[in-house]
C-alpha cells in the first residue's frame, strides 16, 4: 500500500504541473502576440 506522504507527494506535483501549463493559457488568452513572440513560442517542443 502507498503511503500517505507519497500519495500527497505525488497529488502536489501533478497540481503543480496542471498549475504551470494552464498559467500560460489564462495569461496569453485575451493577449495579442507580437510576431516575436509567435516565433518563440513556435521553437518550443511541445510535449503531451
Amino acid at each position: 500500500m502507498i503511503q500517505m506522504s507519497t500519495f500527497i507527494a505525488i497529488l502536489l506535483v501533478a497540481l503543480t504541473t496542471y498549475c504551470t501549463r494552464i498559467l500560460g493559457y489564462v495569461l496569453l488568452k485575451n493577449k495579442t502576440l507580437s510576431k516575436r513572440q509567435r516565433k518563440i513560442l513556435e521553437v518550443i517542443p511541445v510535449v503531451y
